[in-house]
């Protein structure tokens, strides 16, 4: 019997990576893509609305979780980040879904997974990969990945476990 049913996402510019768990059993992963045929920022958003609201409608989770939008280098991937993540929390409403949101470093430390000063994104993003590897068996893109660690985080910090 499922108690909670959790979707995970990680939010990025071209492909958002997502988690399905029951309990703290992951069912499904993947992504979400941008479509090459938008162009124009308004397009991209409501493109990324209607996949992000399928699927929280097909999964039917008892809550989402997802990444904090962080400063970047790029004030254009800030804006389009910040925009995802109130698409996310706008269907959350919408849905009356309750909602989770991570700092990078939280996950990343409730999961076990070094951060500090000194890693590049691209060593945080591989030990990402690493850890899925090794605790899932899976080989997936480091959104992915990401997503998969962001659900795993909300389940050890809510000492989620499945029952009979």
């Amino acid at each position: 019997m499922i108690n909670i049913k959790i979707l995970a996402f990680d939010q990025a510019t071209n492909l958002t990576g997502y988690a399905v768990f029951a309990d703290d059993t992951l069912i499904t992963s993947g992504v979400l893509k941008r479509d090459t045929q938008v162009d124009e920022l308004y397009g991209y958003l409501c493109d990324m609305q209607l996949k992000i609201m399928k699927l929280i409608r097909t999964c039917k989770p008892n809550v989402v979780v997802f990444e904090d939008t962080m400063l970047q280098n790029n004030a254009k991937t800030l804006k389009l980040l910040s925009r995802l993540q109130g698409i996310i929390i706008s269907v959350c409403l919408q849905e009356r879904i309750p909602y989770t949101i991570y700092l990078p470093t939280t996950w990343r430390r409730i999961v076990g997974i070094k951060s500090g000063k000194g890693l590049k994104r691209n060593e945080l993003k591989q030990m990402a990969i690493d850890y899925i590897s090794k605790e899932y068996g899976k080989k997936a893109t480091n959104d992915e990945c990401e997503a998969i660690c962001i659900g795993k985080a909300y389940i050890v910090e809510h000492n989620i476990k499945t029952t009979e």
